[in-house]
């Protein structure tokens, strides 16, 4: 990936990854589903090696865990994952800072452009299905950059009854990202899988080879057929 430019021949790859798709791209590998993120086997490692963890790290490394269980409401959250939190706590991490810092630091375009997203939002299959759509327009009409709508993604859980969700980023006439959320047993990387990307089984993400239109009516027919097989 775009990563790779920093890599001189020659130089050893150390692929630490809790992804289920990763393809051991390392020449050393070491992948693990269970925990929450990579942030708490950063953690353990530095434990097993009687690293000194210093605030600084801690800081790090907690924001990592906070951001990567989604505040610790994904089911990739375990007990271990909250002793670990506790531990970074202990070595300095203002859990309180972070937070705000990450969730509540906003700017007056992200909350614009939260308030146009929002107000366009579709249920579909009975309300199973949220989408949120942001278009190139929304982002002029805003001031705000493209990274400014990350996050708004989880809103589409927040309505009842909904078991998935996605938001749908235009990027250009014939590229749409999309970012997919959901609950209990609906597997959304296996839809982010079929356009090249992946993620989590509640939360993924993949670049849709079609414009916002098109692409919009294809993950809708994706997450409503997912919803079906639950039925």
């Amino acid at each position: 990936g775009t990563a790779s430019k920093f890599l001189s021949p020659g130089v050893t790859v150390i692929n630490i990854d809790h992804h289920r798709e990763n393809d051991l791209y390392g020449d050393i590998n070491w992948v693990d589903i269970q925990p929450s993120s990579v942030g708490e086997m950063a953690f353990e490692y530095f434990s097993h090696v009687g690293a000194t963890i210093t605030q600084t790290m801690a800081e790090c490394l907690y924001t990592a865990v906070l951001t990567d269980t989604g505040r610790f409401r994904f089911a990739s959250t375990s007990p271990r994952t909250m002793v670990v939190a506790g531990e970074l706590m202990a070595r300095g991490a203002d859990s309180r800072k972070i937070c705000d810092n990450v969730y509540y630091n906003v700017k007056p375009s992200t909350l614009k452009l939260m308030g146009k997203v929002l107000n366009g939002i579709e249920y579909h299959h009975d309300g199973k299905v949220a989408i949120l759509t942001l278009s190139r327009q929304m982002l002029a009409d805003t001031g705000a950059a493209e990274s400014e709508s990350d996050g708004l993604v989880d809103l589409t859980l927040a309505g009842k009854g909904v078991l998935a969700g996605a938001l749908l980023k235009e990027i250009d006439a014939t590229h749409t990202k999309a970012s997919l959320r959901s609950s209990n047993g609906v597997n959304v990387s296996a839809i982010a899988y079929q356009f090249g990307g992946g993620g989590h089984y509640n939360a993924a993400g993949c670049m849709v080879p079609f414009g916002l239109t098109e692409a919009k009516a294809k993950i809708i027919a994706l997450l409503t057929d997912a919803n079906n097989e639950l039925a």
